[in-house]
């Protein structure tokens, strides 16, 4: 028995022919990479060479969950990778200051406190930009 899906016009609205001509195409494609992703879960935890598969709701969960990730999750750029970097090393930064022989004067009191607050703006920024 085929699995028939079906998406209301109502749903629709505001796309030209063309647009739903992709869309039904990329529904098509990511359908047929579900159905691989899951007989790939299937052969890995069952192990059986031919038969009949024996595809449970957890597979099935587990194959949907590699493809959003696969299509759903872009890899960091550079911008993000040197904010991470930046948060772990400047608060390790800021601890050498501490016991500086310049941090005495005023004027190293204000450079600490600056770089303090910089490694606190890397640290919110790491973490909110997840």
């Amino acid at each position: 028995m085929p699995i028939q899906i079906q998406i209301s016009d109502s749903d629709l609205t505001g796309y030209s022919q063309q647009a739903k001509v992709e869309f039904e195409n990329a529904t098509e494609s990511y359908i047929r990479a579900l159905l691989k992703e899951i007989k790939n879960v299937e052969e890995i935890r069952h192990r059986t060479s031919g038969g009949v598969p024996d595809v449970s709701i957890g597979m099935v969960t587990d194959a949907c969950i590699t493809l959003r990730s696969r299509f759903g999750g872009e890899s960091p750029g550079w911008g993000r990778k040197a904010i991470r970097f930046f948060a772990s090393a400047l608060p390790f930064v800021v601890g050498l200051m501490w016991d500086a022989p310049w941090a005495v004067n005023p004027s190293g009191k204000l450079l600490y406190f600056l770089a303090a607050v910089v490694a606190i703006i890397f640290a919110v920024l790491s973490v909110s930009k997840e």
